[in-house]
């Protein structure tokens, strides 16, 4: 019989949320994990995950602890140029509060700490790969904070088989990586539910077939033309993943949330980081390939949710990122487009039955609608939701020397569940984010 068991971390649990500390940053949500791998011990057999930052060196040594007694694991992240060496920072243990490390550390540092471990010793049973994938969509673009391009993998994702064959698959919005700063976020845990668990160990397959291993990877190696290998998707209705190899997976997850959100009857709650799908362009060239010149203008579910929902559903929107219709951020940090969410509010502010709320401290991820909860790894702007297989920019111009072709898509899971443990757990969530003393409710200016 499936189980959920669902767990929510925020800043607000702890007494200095302002440190970093060894147990990453989500200290009650990586303790939740382990306790329920401890759990379960006895009847594991393989673990695998998808993690797009790894450097957490706890849970980096219970996975050696497990390998050790013969499970199999496999670790799959991006390469380490994508970890940001900026900002070293002191480590503390959480309950201690003494220094882990005797010099202050970045992500970069951390996650080399490890890899040059199983680089070097080779751990039985243990495997880390790299997914190399880079994606992006504009020549316009400023350079990149790390790394020559950003990697699409951006998924916090497990698989757990068992000797007994209830298997588990395990969503969050954290990476639990140190050196991140401790957010408001959600971990799921789906146990013996095999609508869910037949598509992502599929998805594992395929994400390790596309992968390499770090004692093959060449670090010198150029990646902006990496090729993907197209496979089906398994995807169903209660799980859906999003991937470069899953052909227009993106667009078909848009799909389903425009179909979510227009059968709300009572309500749609949206949580996360950001909040833009409303409007964007695609260039037609890097849509279809050849010839082809102009742009494609495309309405996102945000639209459809603000055009077509009945006024009698209520509609509640919470982000991280945020400007009013006026174009201020009332103290909250600023979309990316800060002309396409002045478009977005305005549409929202027209709605009769829609608030919007902006916290700093969110970092989770997910929807729900009367009383189907959606939970992912993404957010909800246009990037999760574009699929480009045929994009090629000879040159940038604000970057020299650098080309890329290759497919624009995000890798991303979407669980959809209706469960009355699980919705009640989202909605105190999601009433605990509105009326939380660091939230900013939005005024209309109609």
């Amino acid at each position: 019989m499936s189980k959920y068991y669902t767990f929510f971390d925020s800043p607000s649990q702890y007494k200095d949320p302002t440190k970093y500390y060894s147990q990453g940053s989500s200290p009650e949500l990586l303790k939740q994990l382990l306790s329920y791998l401890k759990s379960i011990e006895s009847e594991i057999t393989s673990i695998q995950i998808c993690s797009y930052l790894f450097n957490n060196e706890i849970l980096y040594k219970e996975l050696c602890r497990y390998a050790d007694k013969g499970v199999k694991v496999q670790v799959i992240t991006i390469p380490i140029d994508g970890y940001d060496d900026r900002s070293p920072q002191y480590i503390v243990d959480i309950t201690s509060k003494k220094l882990v490390y005797n010099e202050s550390q970045t992500k970069y540092s951390l996650a080399r700490k490890i890899f040059g471990e199983l680089y070097k010793n080779k751990i039985k049973n243990f495997d880390l790969f790299f997914f190399p994938h880079m994606f992006i969509r504009s020549e316009n673009v400023n350079p990149f904070s790390r790394g020559d391009m950003p990697y699409s993998l951006h998924l916090k994702s497990l698989f757990i088989k068992q000797k007994n064959k209830v298997n588990t698959t395990i969503l969050t919005s954290s990476g639990l990586a140190v050196r991140d700063k401790i957010k408001d976020e959600v971990l799921i845990i789906c146990e013996d539910d095999d609508l869910i668990n037949i598509p992502t160990e599929i998805f594992f397959n395929d994400l390790l077939s596309n992968s390499i291993l770090i004692t093959e990877f060449d670090f010198k190696a150029d990646y902006t033309r990496y090729q993907i290998k197209i496979r089906t998707d398994p995807s169903n209705y209660n799980n859906i993943l999003l991937s470069p190899f899953y052909e227009n997976s993106p667009e078909l997850m848009e799909e389903k949330l425009k179909q979510l959100v227009l059968g709300a009857k009572k309500r749609v709650f949206i949580a996360a980081q950001h909040i833009s799908a409303f409007k964007y362009q695609i260039p037609k060239q890097f849509k279809f390939g050849g010839d082809h010149t102009g742009s494609i203008s495309k309405y996102g579910f945000l639209n459809e949710l603000l055009t077509k929902t009945v006024n009698t559903c209520k509609i509640k929107c919470i982000s991280q990122t945020y400007v009013n219709s006026n174009g201020d951020n009332m103290g909250a940090r600023k979309p990316a487009n800060t002309a396409s969410f002045k478009e977005f509010m305005l549409k929202y502010e027209s709605h009769p039955s829609a608030e919007y709320s902006s916290n700093s401290n969110l970092h989770s991820k997910y929807i729900i609608c009367d009383d189907t909860v959606i939970i992912t790894s993404c957010n909800f702007t246009p990037t999760q939701f574009i699929y480009l297989k045929h994009v090629n920019i000879p040159r940038f111009r604000r970057i020299t020397g650098l080309s890329y072709e290759g497919i624009f898509s995000e890798v991303g899971q979407f669980l959809i569940i209706k469960d009355e443990s699980v919705t009640k757990a989202f909605l105190e969530n999601f009433d605990y984010l509105w009326n939380s003393k660091n939230t900013h409710k939005h005024v209309s200016h109609f």
